[in-house]
């Protein structure tokens, strides 16, 4: 299996929960920094909107699931999950607490995805991330739009230091749909920028230039949510520039 994302959403049930959870994920994050080489992304943020104090999302990447289960028995994942089973109330709002979706990495389309090296040494970049769903089957007509999108912006765009494009992948764990419709399906965008002014001024100006092109990323659209975000911990890239986009 190749490599995948794991973007996880999680709703606490007060600031104090949030906290804590960061505290825990930043000591994980520093952990996989040092030890844990295979690990690509570990990036932990909270929302641009300082009213939203009780939302934080993680952004992680895995060059196979063997890494991926090796790093659930790491004992620092292990703490985690034993706060979460012992904390004396409960951590995680009861609707909604925890989302986790897996997204596939197209290593054989490399046009969906870039990294910057810049983006490691960048102190505070705005992420955006977004989910997009379709009517089902309608995902691959998309797709020469969003390649344009990342191409303009790999090309033209020395702000947007990070964009990919992955569809969801819908085995990820039995049962869960991550809130889809039935008869849908849904990909993210993930983007990084050196600042959320350029993100909604210059690329958020990208469309209007290329209109024609990308029309199609809205055929089928069923549904559109986006969280921007800013880096509260972890990593998005190593040093070296490593990750797919």
């Amino acid at each position: 299996m190749g490599r995948h994302l794991l973007i996880t959403k999680y709703l606490m049930v007060d600031t104090a929960a949030r906290d804590k959870l960061m505290d825990i994920m930043t000591n994980i994050s520093k952990s996989v920094a040092a030890n844990e080489p295979d690990v690509l992304r570990y990036a932990l943020l909270i929302p641009t909107d300082d009213d939203d104090r009780k939302t934080m999302y993680s952004i992680e990447e895995y060059i196979d699931d063997q890494v991926f289960q090796t790093h659930l028995a790491t004992t620092e994942v292990k703490n985690m999950f034993a706060w979460v089973s012992s904390a004396p109330g409960q951590v995680f709002a009861p609707v909604g607490g925890v989302v986790c979706d897996r997204l596939d990495i197209h290593l054989d389309v490399p046009a969906l995805g870039f990294v910057r090296p810049s983006l490691a040494r960048h102190a505070d970049p705005c992420i955006v991330v977004e989910e997009v769903e379709y009517e089902k089957d309608r995902i691959k007509e998309t797709l020469p739009g969003w390649r344009a999108v990342v191409e303009a912006a790999r090309d033209k765009e020395i702000g947007t230091l990070m964009l990919g494009v992955y569809p969801y992948h819908r085995d990820a764990f039995a049962g869960e749909g991550g809130g889809q419709a039935v008869g849908s399906e849904k990909l993210f965008v993930v983007g990084a920028y050196e600042s959320e002014e350029y993100w909604r001024d210059v690329h958020g100006g990208l469309g209007e230039s290329l209109e024609g092109v990308t029309a199609a990323t809205v055929q089928g659209r069923i549904g559109h949510e986006r969280a921007v975000m800013k880096m509260k911990g972890g990593f998005l890239v190593r040093d070296s520039g490593a990750g797919s986009g």
